[in-house]
């Protein structure tokens, strides 16, 4: 079965236009403009606004003209993350297996591309609604930066319905907040000979760093430094030629690799060996872990000098990624987190990306703070980007009773209500725009941000259909 051949009919069509559109995070101008002309075939007022968020109005409907307005939003950017042996990412080749919509080596852009489509297919249904505010937002996988860059006038609707959630059946009424330590040096290589010894880590499932940070997978790049540890521990003297690893802030990094120099290491392959069989078996249950190295003798490379190698290596050592904290009462949500990202060395300069989570603003300082004392005790600068707020959860608001009903009518269960340790575009509305009530929920979008991304499609089929059902019974809910 192809995707256009999936139901709802609109979403998918919407879907699969898509996915044909390169919107990795920071490049959407090509799904803006698909957004733009969709308003403009079906006659909708529209604005862009300086960031290249889009704004679609929808009136409303007879007899609910005099009830509060809904915003429904979702972001137009996607993680792009890709197999290496993957040379072209768009269009993405995505295809239907069973249930599951998924893609063959690249992200699938279900999140948040589902949403999207979701949006677009409800402006052209014919069913009774108030006005509906489609918020189309720029650069959310990088920072939630189109949401920050909305102007507080923007909105005008009571009740915002963000579309960006990945469990059918529950729906979020709060997030983490976060920010990014950007740890940063300027280098100078020399010369130097001895062995050279090519490590690379694949094979690791990476996955959203919010949302799958609980679930112990690997980090690629604190796996390649484990290695480096390993082998000073050997007595190896070690000079790092080349380190890179990881690639997106909110993707668990798959894959890195490191180039070294190394003197006073007997026995290398063996010592390789068995460093390489202790990490696959600590993995086996959870990963199936690729490690590869190579050794070549009698080279001579620029390369960093000795203390500034090992001030890398033991940084990266100490470094923290992974959860940090849980709250208990709370289903045991990880209240707390840090992800080291990314890592890239180039002639003159070393950048190494930490990016923290918490659902409290103290802890979320501290742990930056910690990072930022790590980095400076190591002789490594650290820039710290402004934060985005958490969503405190509000779970007597209106917009979380109407949609629990709305849910229990329709399907004879009750939904789960909850909070989340990703950070969601709502935290950021919720300090710009206090009156705004809101809710976020979805369908099932399994491993967001890695090549095993996948949208359930029965799944999808029932989010619509709820998503229609809270929009048409808000005038006999909502009072004005």
């Amino acid at each position: 079965m192809a995707i256009i051949d999936l139901e709802p009919e609109k979403l998918w069509k919407h879907f699969k236009n898509l996915l044909a559109l390169p919107h990795c995070s920071g490049e959407e101008e090509p799904v803006k403009d698909y957004i733009v002309s969709f308003a403009k075939e079906h006659n909708l007022s529209y604005i862009v606004d300086k960031a290249g968020n889009v704004i679609i109005t929808l009136p409303a409907t007879g007899g609910y003209e005099k009830a509060n307005g809904i915003i429904l939003q979702a972001h137009i950017d996607m993680v792009c993350e890709k197999d290496r042996s993957k040379e072209k990412f768009f269009p993405i080749d995505a295809y239907v297996d069973g249930d599951w919509v998924k893609s063959k080596g690249t992200s699938l852009g279900a999140d948040n591309g589902i949403g999207v489509a979701a949006i677009l297919s409800i402006l052209t249904e014919d069913f009774p609604h108030p006005q509906i505010e489609a918020l189309f937002t720029v650069d959310e996988e990088r920072g939630l930066i189109g949401a920050l860059s909305l102007e507080k006038h923007a909105l005008k609707g009571k009740y915002l319905l963000n579309l960006d959630s990945e469990e059918e059946g529950e729906f979020i009424i709060g997030c983490a907040g976060g920010g990014d330590s950007i740890i940063k040096k300027h280098i100078a290589l020399f010369k130097e000979e001895g062995s050279e010894i090519q490590i690379s880590i694949k094979g690791l499932r990476g996955g959203h760093s919010g949302m799958d940070i609980n679930l112990g997978r690997g980090n690629a790049i604190k796996i390649v430094n484990t290695i480096l540890v390993y082998l000073r521990e050997k007595n190896a003297t070690i000079f790092i030629e080349e380190i890179n690893g990881g690639d997106k802030r909110n993707a668990i990094p798959r894959e890195a690799e490191v180039k070294i120099i190394v003197k006073g290491l007997n026995e290398p392959e063996k010592h390789l060996n068995d460093i390489k069989n202790q990490l696959i078996n600590a993995f086996k249950t959870r990963e199936k872990l690729d490690i590869s190295y190579s050794i070549e003798k009698n080279l001579n490379k620029q390369v960093l000098n000795e203390k500034d190698s090992n001030a890398l290596i033991n940084l990266i050592n100490t470094l923290p990624s992974g959860p940090l904290s849980i709250i208990p009462d709370m289903d045991c949500l990880v209240e707390t987190s840090s992800n080291l990202a990314s890592i890239k060395m180039e002639q003159n300069s070393i950048e190494i990306v930490n990016s923290s989570r918490s659902m409290d603003t103290f802890f979320l300082k501290n742990i930056r703070n910690r990072i930022r004392i790590m980095a400076e005790t190591y002789g490594f600068n650290v820039d710290e980007p402004e934060p985005y707020p958490s969503w405190k959860p509000e779970p007597d608001s209106f917009i979380v009773r109407h949609v629990t009903r709305v849910f229990k009518e329709l399907f004879k269960k009750t939904p789960l209500v909850k909070a989340i340790h990703a950070g969601l575009e709502a935290g950021i509305f919720r300090k710009n725009f206090p009156s705004i009530e809101m809710v976020s929920f979805g369908p099932t979008i399994m491993h967001p941000h890695s090549t095993e991304e996948k949208v359930s499609i029965s799944s999808t089929e029932r989010f619509y259909k709820l998503l229609k059902e809270i929009i048409k019974k808000f005038n006999s809910s909502v009072k004005t």
